[in-house]
């Protein structure tokens, strides 16, 4: 069929299914990303038009991508004219009229035409339109229990493609930490597999916490505190903390979380065997700018304040920012 209709708020699995349905054409893109008013929405509709049902003399078999386009029936980005009136009825038309001609008259073999955007209203004359003509495909938006299960499954696929396993269990700490994007998981699929080398291919929950980023829309992880406090870098450090101050029992976990990771720094040589080698590189380096001295009073300080924070204090949420830039300002020489 040379006609495609791909809808889906998941980019990647838009992408991929676009890619997939012009294969090895040539393709001429028309991304309407940045056309938000009905100037920029018509003029879109135009070239389409143009460029769908135009011969070219240079490639006989083309593709013609119509990508990111928010103001299809359904979208949120409605036209506004230069005078700030709604226009929108105008775009209206113009996308009904686009489909008519397109329905009334396909592009023929020397085109493939694909449309994809985030949201389209399946009982809009649009859709209704281009669905007797065109190869439609909805990437429905699931249940975020349905959104979990689905990511699960895409991420153990993406590992298999890659000669990789999770671990029992790995697979739901992986979603858990990158969530349900389908671009952010094969992202940091790809990034286990470099990280394994071509020695493993059982990715477990140590791996995934050494190595994967929390992704878009997920909640921001504790250790980021610790982690950031380990390396001495109090900017990251207070803003990491700063995701946490108006949770419940603030600053608490916090506390607790950078006290453990200061007292494995002082207790290194008895516990890098237990650590994966990402982890130990890591720890091993960050020891370089701390002296054991302020070690032990970092590691001090921080596990008194959680005491504090315990026991009610008032100003603990406070003296916890303080803690961080006071541990943190130091040039240690070595341990």
């Amino acid at each position: 069929m040379s006609v495609h209709l791909i809808v889906g708020e998941d980019d990647y699995l838009v992408e991929r299914a676009a890619r997939a349905a012009i294969g090895d054409l040539p393709v001429d893109e028309i991304d309407s990303a940045t056309s938000v008013n009905a100037a920029l929405q018509l003029s879109d509709i135009s070239r389409v038009r143009s460029e769908a049902f135009a011969e070219s003399l240079f490639d006989p078999v083309r593709a013609v991508w119509w990508r990111n386009i928010g103001f299809l029936p359904g979208g949120d980005r409605g036209g506004k004219g230069e005078d700030g009136g709604k226009t929108s009825e105008d775009v209206k038309l113009a996308l009904e009229n686009l489909a008519k001609a397109i329905a009334a008259n396909p592009p023929g073999e020397s085109v493939k035409l694909v449309i994809s955007a985030p949201r389209l209203l399946k009982t809009s004359i649009f859709a209704k339109t281009l669905q007797g003509v065109a190869d439609v495909k909805f990437f429905e938006t699931a249940k975020s229990w349905e959104a979990a299960k689905n990511a699960a499954v895409f991420a153990s696929d993406c590992a298999a493609e890659m000669g990789l396993r999770f671990d029992y269990g790995a697979v739901d700490l992986f979603c858990a930490k990158v969530g349900v994007s389908s671009r952010s998981i094969m992202s940091e699929v790809c990034k286990l597999r470099d990280y394994l080398g071509p020695g493993r291919t059982t990715i477990t929950k140590d791996d995934i916490a050494a190595i994967t980023s929390a992704g878009p829309g997920t909640e921001p992880e504790m250790w980021a505190v610790a982690d950031a406090v380990m390396r001495r870098n109090a900017d990251e450090a207070l803003a990491a903390a700063m995701n946490f101050k108006d949770d419940s029992g603030f600053p608490v976990p916090v506390l607790t979380t950078v006290e453990r990771t200061l007292r494995q720094m002082l207790d290194f040589d008895l516990i890098k065997d237990s650590l994966s080698p990402w982890q130990a590189r890591k720890m091993e380096e960050a020891l370089k700018k701390w002296r054991r001295s302020e070690l032990r009073s970092a590691r001090f300080r921080f596990l008194n304040l959680r005491e504090r924070a315990v026991s009610g204090s008032a100003d603990a949420g406070e003296m916890l920012f303080v803690e961080i830039v006071g541990a943190c300002k130091g040039k240690g020489l070595g341990r």
